[in-house]
């Protein structure tokens, strides 16, 4: 995961060079540890796509939130709520994991994520802040568009290919743009759904229920 946001802010010049490199050289030990495993499972597995575990309901047009945690708060009890699960526990792990590794990855998005054991499917749940929320983000601006990721901790894979995605196609300043001035909360949902259909993953979600 680190590589993958690593390798976006690069691109996008919110790094530099020299950060890029400490960040891959930190990431080189468990890549070599995971990646004929991941190559093998994602091999197995088709693609996924986040359209495919995002639903009207768990969308948030406008936060209430005044910080990062308040916004955790809100996404992690709206993502529970969709998978039928805990709320305060959640909350909690996805709090600890913010106090660990920051989630806010520049260009105004944080990508907060929680992985459970016993989880059927995956879940988004997503929150816009039209007035920017203070989230330690490497570039030091505000954040404005949150993606919760909750998934199954028994498939690291879909994991990251979820990350990857939000990331991808919510760097485009386009995309943003559309996303910023999505009118409510209808619209934010048409938005996205236009924005993460078109992304490129054409093939359904293997081995999970859908929507």
């Amino acid at each position: 995961m680190e590589v993958v946001v690593a390798v976006l802010a690069l691109d996008s010049g919110l790094i530099t060079a020299p950060v890029f490199v400490a960040i891959l050289f930190s990431a080189v030990a468990s890549s070599m540890l995971m990646g004929p495993w991941m190559h093998s499972a994602m091999n197995r597995r088709a693609a996924v796509r986040l359209i495919d575990f995002l639903t009207a309901e768990s969308l948030i047009a406008n936060l209430a939130a005044t910080d990062s945690a308040s916004a955790i708060r809100l996404l992690a009890a709206k993502a529970a709520q969709q998978a039928g699960v805990d709320g305060d526990t959640i909350t909690a792990e996805a709090l600890a994991r913010e106090n660990d590794f920051g989630t806010g990855i520049g260009a105004g998005m944080a990508i907060p994520h929680v992985r459970m054991d016993g989880l059927r499917n995956p879940v988004v749940a997503v929150g816009r802040a039209p007035h920017g929320l203070e989230w330690n983000a490497p570039d030091g601006k505000p954040v404005y568009r949150v993606f919760f990721l909750l998934t199954p901790e028994d498939v690291n894979d879909v994991h990251v290919q979820l990350l990857a995605e939000v990331a991808r196609v919510m760097q485009i300043p386009a995309n943003q743009y559309r996303f910023d001035l999505a009118k409510d909360g209808a619209d934010l949902w048409q938005t996205l759904s236009d924005l993460f259909q078109s992304s490129g993953q054409t093939q359904k979600a293997g081995g999970f229920g859908q929507k």
